[in-house]
Order: structure tokens, then sequence, then C-alpha cells
């Protein structure tokens, strides 16, 4: 998805900024389209009020997040128009594996399969970033902190590992 070139399609490379924004603060997408880096940023480092807790957060700003409020001006979108365009940005990106899919209704298992960037959404972009800090061994109690979740009951829902990971964990381990 970072190496698309967007350049004739500026809704789409706005939706990727925000996408990305999302990974690299793991902030939810409503906190995520309300930061203005004139604003919020300041001495290498994200403090903003979350919009759903009404508490003052703060993130510290890497270097590929730096390079975006650097780069990019993006702007606010409805969610449904943010989660359209990430569909197409995942699709061009050649985001198509065949996923599978299972939903309950009571407890009859309906299974789909659809190609998986029909799955991406703006919170794709806040677990994504929750399981890469993970990944990189980062302690969960400062990827809560740097998330804004205070119950790891509500935390353990984010984190997802991937096939590779959990090979390459156990080869290590053993």
């Amino acid at each position: 998805m970072a190496a698309l070139d967007l350049s004739k399609h500026p809704g789409l490379n706005n939706s990727r900024a925000l996408f990305f924004v999302g990974i690299y603060t793991c902030l939810r997408i409503s906190d995520v389209v309300r930061l203005d880096p004139a604003v919020h940023c300041k001495d290498g480092w994200i403090r903003i009020t979350i919009q759903k807790t009404r508490r003052l957060h703060e993130i510290p700003i890497v270097a590929p997040l730096q390079k975006i409020l650097d780069t990019e001006k993006w702007y606010p979108v409805s969610a449904q128009k943010l989660n359209d365009n990430l569909k197409i940005i995942g699709k061009m990106a050649g985001i198509d594996a065949p996923t599978e899919v299972v939903r309950y209704r009571g407890a009859q298992a309906e299974i789909t399969v659809c190609p998986k960037y029909e799955l991406i959404t703006s919170h794709t972009a806040r677990r994504t970033g929750i399981t890469l800090l993970l990944q990189h061994g980062v302690e969960s109690t400062l990827v809560m902190r740097v998330s804004g979740h205070t119950d790891s009951r509500s935390f353990q829902k984010y984190i997802k590992h991937s096939k590779k990971h959990l090979g390459e964990v156990m080869a290590k381990a053993w």
C-alpha cells in the first residue's frame, strides 16, 4: 500500500495517509481525522484529547510518522468513504489473497471466502499498529499506553498474530 503511486488520485492518497497515521499512532480513526499537526504535534510528541475517553493522550512521533507529517496534508473524510477508499487501495496493491470469514448466527457458523482487501477498514490501522508493535517486542503495557487501552481484556481483542509470525517465534524458541 505504501509504495503505490496515488498522485493522480488525491482522495485515495488522503485515505492512505490517514490509514498510516492510524498505524503509527494506534489511534482510533475518529482521533486521526481530528489530528492537526500544527496544534497537536510538538517536541516529537502528539498530544491530543481522545474523543472516546476525553483524556489527554501522548504518543511519541516515530520517523515514518514524521515523514507523513512533513509531506502529507490530509483532510477529514467520513468513515464510510475512508473504508471504501481503503478497499480500493487494497485491491490496487494486490492484497487479494482469498480469506475465510466465519460469522456466527447463534451456534451456526457461516463461512464465506472473499479477497482480503474487502476486509480492510479504518480500524484495521489501529489493530495493525498494535500487532506490529507487539511483534517487534514492545512490552504489552507500553503498547497499551500508546493505544490508550486501560483494560487488558479489551486490549487482547486487538492482538492478531499471523501464522508466519507464530512459526518464526516457535522456531526461535526451540
